[in-house]
């Protein structure tokens, strides 16, 4: 009898209504492909209802009910169910897998069997935690692909791997392509190949950690190359600040020099401009009394008088020698010109020092390139896993 609540028109196997569905000696139910796949994983000569465990030899023959077939067809039409409607997450979503047994709108599948190589929903997975026989087949997480598990030219489990083409193949296949090949089986293979890809990991868990090192190496250098270069940058620009002060100060220092001798000379020309106009007014007054005394009549005056003016101070003083200065301040614009010349020959030289010693300050990459990487794999003996 169908449980509580289970649709009285399905299979006990995968719990949808039936489809092609045939009826076993023992009287009860189950779509063709459901039994099949059942009877398929069981020993040779004894087969059993899933139900109520009955056993048949030889194996029975199915053939399609086909008064259930046309009452499934007529409930279809009529569109009569009795299972619950899903909810909207349960339906499969493009990239989730699809249940394999589902009909109309799919829902997604929450485990894969490798031995029925179908994908169930939480509902059609049911019978492989409750039916005996079922329970022995292997359920992985939902994965596409199942076929490819099945020879295509033998339509067989690939139970066997060959050494020789590496590749997995079905028993069939042992006494066609692959005949006198040495062979092993699937599981063999993958406990010698479990051993390479552990060993693989073991080097790239090895190399994460020195990547890893490598990394934070790597950081702490940036903060530290950080920090030093802004205190740098903040020494640098003291450095300049002062040079720009002490030359401010050397400016200002000339200046002053420029504006005393400039204010000395003023007053030394002040004096010699006084000194001059008296010279001058003397001059002019004793030769307006030499021309005075060039129209004197009186011949005995005139000689009295022309000893005096011959003796006079004024004929006997040293004329004032005034240099030109144009060539003292040439001289000293070349000497400001030259300091100029040296201070930039100095400091281009020194920049040039300055600027090496920046450009030495760099970090030297050490990190190896994927290719290396994988090649450190490949000397490990862990090529197979890299092979295209």
């Amino acid at each position: 009898m169908a449980a509580s609540g289970q649709n009285p028109f399905s299979c006990a196997v995968c719990l949808d209504t039936w489809r092609d569905p045939v009826t076993i000696p023992c009287g009860h139910n189950y779509c063709m492909r459901c039994i099949s796949a059942c009877w398929d994983q069981e020993d040779e000569g004894v087969y059993s209802c899933p139900l109520c465990s009955q056993s048949f030899s030889p194996r029975p023959s199915l053939s399609k009910n086909t008064v259930l077939a046309e009452l499934m067809g007529n409930m279809k039409v009529q569109n009569v169910t009795t299972t619950s409607v899903p909810s909207v997450a349960c339906y499969a979503e493009p990239g989730d897998v699809e249940c394999d047994f589902c009909t109309g709108r799919k829902l997604k599948a929450e485990q894969s069997c490798l031995a029925c190589l179908a994908s169930m929903c939480e509902t059609h997975l049911q019978p492989h935690l409750d039916v005996p026989a079922l329970r022995k087949h292997k359920l992985v997480k939902a994965r596409a692909g199942l076929q490819d598990r099945v020879c295509a030219k033998h339509d067989k489990p690939l139970e066997v791997f060959c050494c020789i083409d590496q590749t997995c193949i079905c028993m069939l296949c042992t006494m066609d392509d692959h005949k006198g090949h040495q062979t092993t089986s699937v599981a063999g293979e993958r406990a010698h190949k479990q051993n390479q890809v552990m060993e693989t990991r073991s080097h790239f868990q090895k190399n994460i950690q020195e990547t890893d090192t490598t990394l934070q190496t790597l950081r702490d250098t940036m903060g530290h190359h950080k920090t030093m270069s802004e205190e740098t940058l903040a020494h640098s620009e003291k450095i300049f600040n002062e040079l720009i002060q002490y030359f401010e100060g050397k400016r200002s220092e000339v200046r002053e020099l420029i504006s005393a001798q400039q204010k000395q000379a003023g007053l030394n020309a002040e004096e010699m401009v006084q000194e001059l106009e008296q010279r001058s007014t003397e001059l002019k007054r004793g030769d307006a009394e030499l021309a005075e005394l060039c129209h004197e009549e009186d011949h005995s005056w005139f000689l009295q008088r022309f000893h005096t003016f011959k003796n006079s101070p004024a004929l006997k003083a040293s004329p004032i020698m005034i240099l030109t200065v144009s060539k003292y301040f040439e001289d000293l614009c070349q000497c400001l010109s030259a300091l100029r010349q040296t201070l930039e020959s100095a400091c281009d030289l020194d920049m040039l020092k300055v600027s090496a010693k920046i450009k030495e300050i760099e970090i030297a990459r050490q990190l190896p390139l994927r290719e290396d990487l994988l090649k450190s794999h490949r000397s490990g003996g862990s090529s197979d896993l890299f092979c295209s």
